[in-house]
């Protein structure tokens, strides 16, 4: 099925990754958007992850939303009822120091 993910933030430097299971390659983006590409049925499905990046300010509380726009209908439902929904906010103001394996986060 041809889908088309969009994001609806308040954020203007976030960022949306959809990641096929099966093979573990990211699907093309263009621009920062995640490029009008065809799903192929798997075994394992897709992930669709959110990245939001500031500078200078936390991040601001808000409401993500995403939405599917596709070519058939009906559209494909979650293959759980509940959803991965918590956010993991890490906060860097530090200089990098490399070590031997050259690891930032664990």
């Amino acid at each position: 099925m041809l889908l088309v993910p969009k994001l609806y933030v308040s954020i203007p430097t976030c960022m949306l990754r959809v990641v096929d299971n099966d093979s573990g390659e990211e699907i093309p983006r263009v621009f920062q958007r995640i490029a009008p590409y065809e799903y192929k049925r798997n075994k394992r499905g897709y992930t669709f992850v959110a990245e939001a990046r500031t500078t200078d300010i936390p991040l601001p509380t808000g409401k993500w939303r995403m939405r599917l726009i596709g070519s058939l209908s009906p559209l494909p439902q979650p293959s759980r009822e509940n959803l991965n929904s918590t956010f993991n906010v890490k906060e860097i103001r530090d200089y990098y120091l490399p070590n031997d394996n050259n690891n930032i986060l664990r």
